[in-house]
């Protein structure tokens, strides 16, 4: 399981630090994954709710997800039918519930990117009912992730599609 657990983190490494489209393909391909935003959604929902919380993996993850969004318009319109949006508040509510502030964050991030100049995105986010949990993370001391609660907001309310 351990090897199993360190090949993941480090498929997740590749995808985050790939820079062009063909890259991040071909690294997804050399660890068997087709559909990249299939396949993150999953590994979020396999990470939500567990019994023993792998915070690393859950936080890569997100982040590589942000990154294949930020990069690719293609896979940013397939974040809501991927499951994207109920995956990712998933995600943060449960940061939230064990006051893991890095995967929070990491979540804002996400949601962030995923409604930039995407109209459907953020009404899945909606839908999914990211608006309240975004209320609770501008009441926060910490001041990361009150900038990605407030950046997060703002990209949400941006009329930018």
């Amino acid at each position: 399981v351990e090897t199993a657990r360190n090949t993941l983190l480090a498929a997740l490494m590749v995808i985050q630090a790939v820079s062009k489209n063909e890259q991040r393909q071909a690294a997804l391909s050399a660890f068997g994954i087709k559909d990249g935003s299939g396949a993150l959604a999953a590994l979020l929902q396999a990470c939500v709710p567990a019994e023993i919380p792998d915070w690393e993996v859950l936080s890569a993850t997100l982040i590589a997800w942000r990154q294949v969004i930020i990069r690719d318009d293609t896979a940013r319109d397939a974040f809501r039918w991927r499951g994207g949006a109920q995956s990712v508040v998933a995600a943060m509510r449960y940061a939230a519930k064990n006051n893991n502030d890095d995967c929070r964050i990491a979540a804002l991030e996400l949601i962030a990117a995923a409604a930039t100049r995407c109209e459907s995105n953020k009404g899945a986010l909606a839908k999914a009912g990211v608006c309240s949990d975004l209320a609770k993370a501008l009441v926060t001391k910490n001041d990361n992730l009150l900038k990605s609660a407030a950046r997060a907001v703002c990209t949400i309310a941006a009329a930018d599609d």
